[in-house]
Order: C-alpha cells, then sequence, then structure tokens
C-alpha cells in the first residue's frame, strides 16, 4: 500500500493537485464521526422506497447475513446480494430460488434461508 500511495502522490504532484489533494484530506478528516449513522444501505432511496413493514423485515434480514458474512470472513453483499434481499422483502423473490455464491457453503446458506424464512413468516403474521 505505501508503494501505491507513493505512486499517486508522484501523480497528483505531476498534474499540480498536490494542493488541492491536501485541502480535501483536511476537510473530510474534520469532520466529526458519526457513529450512530448506521449503514448507507439502510439509508438509501431504495430502502426508503419501501414500506415499513417491509423496512422492518429488510433490516432484519441485515441483522441476519451480517454476523454469518462476519463468520465467514466475506462482504456482506457476496453472502448475500444487496439486490436480493430487496427482492425477497418485496415479493420478487423466494428463498427456495436462491442459491449460494460459490465461496459460501451450502449449509450455511440453507441456515440463512431458514432464518430468513421464519423471518417472512413472522413478518406475514404481524409478529
Amino acid at each position: 500500500l505505501y508503494r501505491l500511495r507513493d505512486i499517486l502522490m508522484d501523480e497528483l504532484i505531476a498534474a499540480g493537485q498536490l494542493t488541492r489533494y491536501t485541502l480535501e484530506n483536511i476537510k473530510v478528516q474534520n469532520k466529526p464521526p458519526q457513529p450512530d449513522r448506521g449503514p448507507g444501505l439502510l439509508r438509501s432511496g431504495r430502502f426508503f422506497g419501501l414500506s415499513k413493514q417491509q423496512q422492518q423485515l429488510f433490516r432484519r434480514i441485515y441483522e441476519e447475513r451480517d454476523p454469518v458474512a462476519r463468520d465467514l470472513n466475506l462482504p456482506p453483499n457476496s453472502v448475500l446480494a444487496n439486490s436480493v434481499m430487496f427482492a425477497v422483502v418485496t415479493g420478487e423473490s423466494r428463498t427456495d430460488e436462491l442459491r449460494p455464491a460459490r465461496n459460501v457453503p451450502t449449509g450455511t446458506f440453507a441456515k440463512l434461508m431458514d432464518r430468513i424464512d421464519l423471518l417472512l413468516k413472522d413478518s406475514r403474521s404481524g409478529a
């Protein structure tokens, strides 16, 4: 990474953009952290386009997916794609139609789908 940084810094200098980069970097670093901001996915227009019930279901599925991704040391979107989560929540896809990505063990994926099925059932029953 250091070599890459050096190459990029040399490119900034050659393009006469080092001062601009430095000022932009200072602006970003001077912003206070927002610890309760929440994941970007849960602040997206697509998320807010869901009904309140669908938003709640989406959050619950999101909360099921993240620990699985952490255990597998994979990005959450590669365990279960964001677009697939939206499709399941809106009824465009069913869990029995989904297949795991090649780096997700079949058994782990099946357990996740079982948990999502329970969430879907609870959501339909109003729980």
